[in-house]
């Protein structure tokens, strides 16, 4: 995965280095694939560096007291732009007083993880849909998103490192590996399941209230 964008980049730069008199729009254009590349190559080794940290039991917690709808509200519009580009919505519903005791910003890590899977391969046009429960001592979230189902097989594998379902889709297969250590850390837990009309994940984390 990081020897691709790191052979891409290469051919792109050796192509500019060898074509001086290339036309402008053709250096601009190459020049941002480039670019791009060198971004993702960025992503996947930062997310290398974060999954070696978790496997390492090398993190620390700054936990506070948070409200799961707000979070999840505020993220729902940090998302905006990215789901109108696709022609996709986010629907939150349920329980709006729901709080937990956790590190915010490993938490909303894990929580975006999912978002941006369900962005990805979710079918255009749908609505990523997040429902907050209060179940006796646990705060429970479900992300449902409409796609295709998949094979049982692939989906007892989706939060090994490293593993990636669809391999047309750019990516370094630990996005949701680190989600499963977050709330492992927190005490939770995540689950994966097909249902009538796509993917459910099911988050469960220790509530205060």
């Amino acid at each position: 995965d990081i020897k691709t964008p790191m052979t891409s980049i290469m051919g792109y730069l050796i192509l500019l280095d060898d074509n001086p008199d290339l036309p402008r729009e053709d250096r601009k254009k190459y020049i941002g694939i480039a670019l791009k590349k060198t971004q993702e190559l960025n992503s996947m080794i930062n997310e290398l560096f974060e999954i070696t940290r978790y496997n390492l039991h090398d993190v620390a917690l700054n936990q506070t007291e948070i409200d799961l709808f707000s979070m999840l509200d505020q993220m729902k519009a940090e998302h905006y732009p990215e789901l109108q580009s696709r022609n996709k919505s986010i629907e939150i519903s349920g329980d709006e007083n729901v709080f937990v005791y956790a590190d915010a910003e490993k938490l909303a890590r894990a929580f975006n993880n999912l978002i941006k899977n369900a962005v990805l391969y979710g079918d255009n046009g749908s609505a990523i849909t997040i429902q907050i429960q209060h179940e006796k001592e646990m705060a429970i979230i479900h992300f449902k998103n409409k796609c295709r189902p998949l094979p049982e097989s692939q989906l007892k594998r989706i939060f090994d490192q490293f593993y990636r379902a669809d391999h047309s889709q750019t990516g370094s297969g630990l996005g949701l590996a680190i989600s499963k250590e977050i709330l492992l850390l927190h005490n939770g837990s995540i689950d994966a399941r097909n249902y009538d009309e796509g993917i459910e994940f099911e988050v469960k984390i220790p509530a205060i209230y």
